[in-house]
């Protein structure tokens, strides 16, 4: 397989440093070839070969990159998404890909006919013990759901805690609760608020029951400011399936804990992967196949709109 040429957005984010800038220099086939921070004087890739570019624009028409990686603030996504396509660079940008399900029918509009790839970074969906929790969920007929995505984020000064730039709980670990449920059981068809707790505008706490097709209903909560704590469980009202660290698993998470109709428990064993190098490898196939990547634009549409529908219903009902 060919080179994969990357250039990187905000290299001086704590992301692309601690996980997905070393995911690329571990994949084979993958080099970074320009980077560009506005924020940060000096970031690690400065000591390698990559050009630093003084602007994103610059680096995007310039470098002649196969593909930009963007962990940018959300609110940033779009119109760097924009550039890229434009100018014929692939893209892998960080969840929330959008800050709602609107502008990610903008990015399906403007790829529509074009061969460029746009891929939410979303992780998790390449883990191979993710992959057999859901198939055991499907093998066992799930119909209740229970998901947790809870951390206190002490840092007001950080982004995520700022609604103007696509802050808050929901939009960042939204996606871990509720990509797996709505792979399951689809999108629902009501949305129920038990608790919704804002700080400027910013969702802090927030927790939801959905309820889906033929009575299938999941449970989901979000926080900032509860202890940390990660969560997924499936059951069909007898037997259950569920994982430790579901979200965020390392490359030794390969346990699965399933209850069956008698009450037995019992631990199935997976493989463990590197699932940010699997992310990177799948997009290198995708750029270098032109084949589709293992998130569809389609698949994240489906998300951010459940996220916005959660938004509307609470901020109506307060």
């Amino acid at each position: 397989m060919r080179e994969v040429t990357w250039i990187i957005a905000a290299s001086g984010s704590s992301i692309a440093n601690s996980a997905v800038i070393p995911a690329l220099e571990a994949t084979e086939g993958s080099r970074i070839i320009g980077h560009c921070s506005l924020s940060q004087p000096q970031v690690p890739l400065d000591t390698t070969d990559a050009i630093r570019y003084n602007s994103y624009e610059e680096m995007v028409t310039e470098s002649g990159a196969d593909a930009l990686y963007i962990p940018l603030p959300n609110n940033y996504h779009l119109d760097l998404i924009r550039l890229a396509v434009a100018s014929g660079v692939n893209v892998l940008c960080e969840k929330p890909l959008a800050m709602d399900a609107h502008e990610i029918d903008e990015i399906i509009e403007f790829t529509q006919n074009s061969s460029i790839i746009v891929e939410e970074a979303y992780m998790t969906t390449h883990s191979i013990r993710d992959q057999r929790l859901r198939e055991v969920a499907r093998e066992i007929g799930a119909v209740e759901a229970e998901a947790r995505f809870t951390f206190e984020n002490k840092s007001y000064q950080n982004y995520r805690m700022d609604r103007r730039f696509g802050g808050g709980a929901l939009l960042d670990v939204g996606i871990y609760v509720l990509d797996p449920i709505i792979d399951l059981f689809g999108e629902p068809s009501r949305v129920d608020i038990v608790t919704f707790t804002e700080r400027d505008g910013t969702d802090m706490d927030l927790e939801v029951v959905l309820h889906h097709s033929d009575g299938k209903r999941s449970h989901i909560v979000t926080s900032f400011g509860r202890p940390e704590e990660q969560y997924l469980r499936f059951s069909n009202g007898n037997s259950a399936v569920s994982a430790k660290r579901p979200f965020t698993p390392s490359i030794d998470d390969v346990q699965i804990e399933v209850v069956d109709d008698n009450g037995s428990k019992k631990t199935l064993l997976t493989e463990g992967n590197y699932i940010y190098r699997a992310m990177v490898e799948d997009f290198n196939r995708a750029v270098v196949n032109g084949t589709a990547p293992r998130r569809s634009l389609s698949q994240s549409r489906s998300v951010q709109k459940v996220i916005d529908e959660i938004f509307e219903v609470a901020r109506s009902t307060r």
